[in-house]
């Protein structure tokens, strides 16, 4: 089952058949956060959008199995996968660090 609900925004948030929350913008499918609850979901999607913002933003391309794969604009070739969005981006960021 499929529940749409829409925020502030143009945030829209749509309940998975997995029972989680997924929050997206429209026209950046890289924007999407996930909670328990639509606030949880919101504040991840906000927290995605200010990293993708960033002067040195990760680049950020689905995976063929259904994940995520973030690529630093730091350094180029240092790559990270997460489930989500916001846990490849902090991959990446764990594994910035380890490159230098």
């Amino acid at each position: 089952m499929v529940v749409a609900m829409k925020s502030g925004r143009g945030v829209r948030v749509v309940r998975q058949d997995d029972g989680k929350l997924a929050a997206r913008l429209p026209g950046r499918p890289e924007c999407v956060g996930y909670g328990t609850t639509d606030v949880e979901a919101i504040a991840e999607l906000f927290a995605v959008r200010t990293e993708l913002e960033g002067h040195d933003a990760p680049r950020l391309r689905p995976a063929d199995d259904g994940g995520w794969w973030a690529e630093s604009a730091r350094h180029p070739g240092c790559t990270a996968r997460g489930e989500t969005p916001a846990e490849a981006i902090a991959a990446v960021r764990r594994m910035e660090e380890r490159w230098r």
